[in-house]
């Protein structure tokens, strides 16, 4: 069959062009059919962390001066303005600010996007009219007469209820009702009887006659949370964007959620099709979605009713209660505890277990709401200065250079400790690792080809701004959005014996970065080449001056210099004013993992063992991976 592709996409709405950018992105290969999509416009409210998003999709720039910037939500009463909530300030996603945009421009500017990624657009005649299900794949059916064969099935539009019918939907009927007791005649808190409520139900769809048969299931359930259906299906089926969830008003706060779920779910979905994740790494995208979606449905629920309201709403009170839910107007909902969200308490290692090595993750029960920069939490914006080590290396190279060409009786504008202490300088090995280019490691992606570009002095002197964002180097180093990011906060340059052991077991050629990066974990189900080979980004964040940074790196052997920091020293950058370490509240050296999608994995000191457990819990590694796909 010639019609293969990893994931098929149902619906060209945003979610599903949205989710198509991704997976393209990630090496996935893809196919879009319309299967009629929404047509209407509204007016859109992006959060901040969209704007990250799209941000990192190169496709904010093309919508800014097409939208309208809020920085707080004005609350006005017959026209006259009650107070104003600041709803968009936060520290993590690097905007303090909402756009509000019509939604056919953002639709414009994704389809553009795909379009640069020479991804077509779906033909008018593929229309939808099958799905079958097979052992380890299913066949699609289309109008056009083609069939396609794939894995994983995506669904933005299913108006034609084709799929939930191919799921066994028809089967059965839904029917979600409201507990009111001026019908029951039952108090509020008290269960309602079956026969109850099928008799009531009867009496609604009078003059029509219905016959109940078999009730399969009967469950209650509180009101807030108006799911339709599912976000997914035995792992191969999954809802996106309105299909999955609606809440009112639309285009409020339900795009937020729709971009994170996708988010979520691509980055696990590469996993798989890499044959690197554990078959449960899936399972885990349901109920961390839910969380996001029943929060979302609560604030905007809220919001709605007491707009809605007659009498003049209680500003105080209505700041007060949405306060309490600002993640949902910024958008960076923290995930609960599991798998992926690890507490550093629940990562132990051998040593700690007195050599046990079997090891089993049960979540702690919730105590107290975990502070931000914890596991599950969106991962926060720092800043660091403009400037690799790398970059400081070549600067004062090529500044030496210049002073050795001057002729020798030409004076010293200045003589202090410094300029003598560059008259005598310790001598680096006369080696091919004096090249700064072979301080690099063999880790090295297509991403740093590019950054050693702007490495040269003459660029990097040129920047105006006196920082730059810690979350724009992760996303540097991260160009697919599939690496785990390692952020090592060593401290000092000259790394304490604890991180230098920790980074010695990391750069060993048995370490699992190695074992997760291997040809045979790259695969992708219809030959597709990969970009970038991958899984791992190992960053470290310095908290030493410019100053003792220059010291180190020319007065230190450069053996040592590359057994700190085997993975280059363009990877290697200075805090800007002790922010980033404020921002994650480093008091130690620690290791803080950033999941695919930019929230904590975890936060450990620096213990390989303990890295292992984490990764080891929804990770396969290489020897593992032909008996778990086989």
């Amino acid at each position: 069959m010639n019609n293969e592709t990893d994931v098929f996409i149902i619906g060209t709405g945003l979610s599903g062009l949205y989710a198509a950018l991704l997976l393209s992105k990630m090496g996935v290969s893809i196919h879009m059919i319309e299967n009629s999509g929404d047509e209407y416009d509204e007016l859109l409210l992006l959060s901040p962390r969209i704007l990250q998003l799209l941000h990192q999709l190169d496709v904010l720039e093309k919508i800014l001066e097409k939208g309208t910037k809020h920085q707080s939500l004005d609350l006005y009463y017959s026209g006259q303005l009650m107070g104003a909530l600041k709803a968009f300030d936060n520290d993590n996603v690097g905007f303090d600010y909402s756009l509000s945009i019509e939604r056919s421009v953002l639709y414009r500017a994704l389809l553009e996007h795909l379009g640069r990624l020479g991804i077509s657009f779906p033909e008018e005649n593929e229309e939808l009219m099958k799905i079958e299900d097979h052992a380890i794949h299913k066949l699609v059916y289309l109008k056009n007469n083609q069939v396609w064969k794939t894995k994983i099935v995506l669904v933005e539009n299913d108006d034609t209820n084709i799929v939930r019918q191919a799921l066994g939907h028809h089967n059965r009927m839904y029917i979600t009702l409201e507990h009111n007791p001026c019908w029951t005649k039952i108090n509020l808190d008290d269960e309602v009887p079956v026969s109850v409520a099928l008799s009531y139900i009867k009496f609604v769809l009078e003059p029509y006659h219905i016959e109940f048969g078999k009730v399969e299931s009967y469950v209650r359930w509180k009101g807030e949370q108006k799911k339709t259906e599912l976000f997914e299906y035995d792992n191969s089926y999954f809802f996106i964007g309105p299909s999955s969830q609606l809440s009112s008003p639309r285009g409020f706060m339900d795009l937020t959620v729709y971009l994170e779920e996708i988010q979520n779910l691509c980055w696990k979905l590469a996993f798989r099709f890499r044959q690197c994740a554990a078959p449960h790494l899936l399972e885990t995208i349901q109920p961390e979605i839910e969380k996001k979606s029943k929060e979302t449905v609560l604030a905007a629920g809220l919001w709605l009713h007491q707009l809605m309201k007659e009498a003049n709403p209680s500003v105080r009170t209505l700041i007060y209660q949405l306060n309490k839910l600002s993640c949902c107007f910024v958008g960076d909902f923290p995930y609960d505890q599991n798998e992926i969200n690890r507490p550093p308490e629940t990562l132990i290692s051998e040593f700690d277990l007195d050599n046990e090595s079997s090891f089993e993750f049960i979540p702690p029960q919730e105590t107290e709401r975990r502070q931000p920069a914890a596991a599950g939490y969106l991962a926060p914006e720092g800043k660091l200065k403009p400037y690799s080590l790398l970059q400081i290396l070549a600067s004062t190279s090529e500044t030496q250079t210049e002073h050795a060409a001057q002729p020798k009786d030409t004076p010293s504008p200045q003589l202090d400790t410094q300029s003598i202490d560059q008259n005598e300088p310790r001598k680096r090995p006369n080696s091919a690792d004096n090249d700064p280019s072979n301080s690099l490691s063999t880790f090295q992606t297509k991403c740093d080809s590019i950054n050693n570009k702007a490495m040269s002095s003459g660029r990097w002197k040129s920047i105006k701004q006196n920082y730059s964002k810690l979350n724009d180097r992760i996303q540097g180093f991260n160009p697919q959005g599939i690496c785990f990011t390692l952020l090592v906060f060593c401290g000092p340059l000259m790394l304490s014996p604890a991180v230098a052991q920790f980074i010695k077991h990391l750069a060993s050629p048995i370490s699992f970065l190695y074992q997760t990066n291997s040809e045979t974990c790259l695969h992708s189900t219809v030959g597709q080449k990969q970009q970038d080979t991958s899984l791992f980004s190992v960053l470290f964040i310095s908290n030493a001056t410019k100053q003792e940074a220059t010291h180190y790196i020319h007065q230190t052997p450069s053996d040592t210099v590359h057994s700190h920091f085997p993975y280059g020293l363009d990877k290697v950058f200075l805090d800007h004013d002790q922010q980033c370490y404020k921002a994650y509240d480093i008091r130690q050296p620690e290791v803080v993992i950033i999941r695919p999608d930019g929230f904590i994995g975890t936060r450990i000191p620096p213990d390989y063992q303990r890295l292992c457990l984490y990764f080891n819990s929804f990770l396969i590694l290489e020897q593992n991976i032909a008996a778990s796909y086989s």
